[in-house]
């Protein structure tokens, strides 16, 4: 006699999996709102004329997925091109001048460091969306893996064609 066949039970979609003990991360989603005031403040002074600041760097708390301030500069690309960490996950916002009318344009920049774990990539591949649309008003939106992708000619010619 042939066995009965039980029923597939339904996947409950609106539960969380477990937390495994050595993850760290049960939410994957960007957090932005712990440093959300220090976040917020850099990228306005980016963007105000009486601020000398013209870059900010922004990366994740240890292997959280919280986003904080790293760094602010105003000594331009230059500078924050010494900031790029290939073994880590960043995002900057840059005042730039564009060259085809000599006025400040604004460039957001997502940095995916090439060392980092694909793991890690994947997680923070679906943070950009969220982190971009937080640090709002810029011009240009770069994705960039190394420094090829953030040299000075690399960025202007992305600004002159947005203009």
């Amino acid at each position: 006699m042939p066995q009965e066949l039980k029923p597939i039970p339904e996947l409950d979609h609106t539960r969380m999996p477990e937390q495994h003990p050595a993850s760290s991360q049960v939410n994957m989603a960007v957090d932005l709102k712990t440093n959300s005031a220090s976040l917020s403040k850099a990228w306005q002074d980016i963007f105000d004329d009486k601020c000398e600041t013209d870059w900010a760097l922004f990366g994740y708390e240890k292997n959280s997925n919280t986003l904080k301030l790293v760094e602010t500069g105003d000594e331009g690309l230059e500078e924050l091109s010494d900031e790029w960490n290939s073994g880590k996950m960043l995002y900057a916002g840059l005042k730039v001048i564009d060259p085809n009318t000599n006025l400040p344009k604004y460039v957001f920049i997502s940095w995916q460091g090439e060392g980092v774990p694909s793991s890690r990539k994947g997680v923070c591949a679906n943070h950009v969306r969220d982190v971009e649309k937080f640090f709002k008003g810029h011009h240009v939106a770069i994705l960039a893996r190394c420094d090829e992708d953030v040299e000075e000619d690399v960025i202007l010619d992305k600004v002159k064609k947005s203009s």
